[in-house]
């Protein structure tokens, strides 16, 4: 990418200061849940890791912008699609002006089954594995 780089690994105690976790001087590479709940807290303003919050919050960057906060307040209680897609386009327009985070890759996971297969659901948060109700398949 054209950036001069220094890998650190951090120790398990490193890892688990969350004082330390919250005031590392560089890019943190992670992973994490492709959900909107997650990915709402992950940038809030209130999430930002801090000595006033004890070092808790999963904002370890301290992203901070006003206005994503309040499209993001404004996207988890509208229910009508209608009203959510413009908070949606917002939240998209102020997230790749700002760029609070980059992702790299995307871990894609396929379920194969034959035509005629019914009853297939998609995965369910927390994790589980493709055939978690198998006992509602059926083949027509």
């Amino acid at each position: 990418m054209g950036i001069s780089s220094e890998q650190i690994v951090l120790s398990p105690g490193e890892a688990q200061d969350r004082q330390y976790v919250a005031s590392f001087p560089g890019v943190m590479t992670t992973t994490f849940p492709i959900s909107f709940q997650y990915w709402i807290t992950r940038h809030s303003g209130p999430g930002c890791s801090s000595e006033a919050t004890r070092w808790t919050g999963d904002n370890r960057g301290c992203y901070q912008n006003a206005e994503r906060d309040r499209v993001a307040s404004a996207l988890s209680v509208a229910i009508d699609p209608a009203e959510q897609r413009p908070l949606y386009r917002e939240l998209a327009r102020i997230e790749s002006e700002d760029l609070p985070a980059l992702p790299l890759y995307f871990n894609v996971q396929l379920t194969i089954f034959r035509d005629g297969v019914t009853g297939v659901k998609r995965n369910t948060m927390p994790k589980t594995t493709a055939t978690w109700n198998i006992e509602e398949w059926d083949v027509r």
